[in-house]
């Protein structure tokens, strides 16, 4: 039940990046399911409000992943499903909302979100080959990878708070 700072005995401002980003995914979670909230019973809006449902649930998703270290930690110890695993079912969640939503994607601004692609992917890239990185840039592998995974973050959030207004306005 403690702060895991006080448990910890270590400074509260320890995993700053990480906090932050699980805020913020869950901002972009409340974002878009307030707005489906709002919209899905508008008929007009139906299809687009159901992305914004995906798009919030998946954004929670990947909050409390964040904040528990689900993928990293939980699941491979408890349910012993490999991280990779876990990373792949998250890729094809986003692979198949691509497909599923490229319609409504395309109507949004959707450079954010493929900005925001594109810092999840260099975060991935710098985790998968940290060994490698790591012996070029030392401790600064962490920034990076974290860093990217931030930026990452915020452009979800921003492109999610953006999908939420389009679809807002239009009502």
């Amino acid at each position: 039940m403690r702060d895991p700072a006080v448990i910890g005995n270590i400074n509260p401002l320890a995993g700053i990046a990480s906090h932050l980003g699980v805020l913020v995914l869950t901002a972009s979670g409340a974002i878009c399911m307030f707005s489906w909230a709002i919209l899905q019973s508008t008929r007009s809006t139906k299809k687009f409000s159901i992305f914004l449902l995906c798009l919030g649930i998946f954004s929670l998703v990947l909050g409390l992943d964040d904040l528990f270290m689900l993928h990293e930690s939980v699941y491979p110890r408890i349910f012993n499903i490999k991280e990779e695993f876990t990373l792949l079912i998250y890729c094809m969640l986003v692979v198949s909302g691509g497909v599923k939503f490229w319609r409504t994607i395309l109507k949004t601004d959707y450079f954010i979100l493929l900005v925001a692609l594109v810092f999840f992917a260099l975060s991935l890239f710098v985790d998968a080959f940290s060994a490698s990185i790591e012996e070029v840039t030392g401790q600064w592998r962490i920034l990076f990878e974290d860093g990217f995974k931030l930026l990452g973050i915020i452009g979800w959030f921003g492109y999610s708070l953006r999908c939420s207004m389009q679809a807002l306005r239009k009502t």
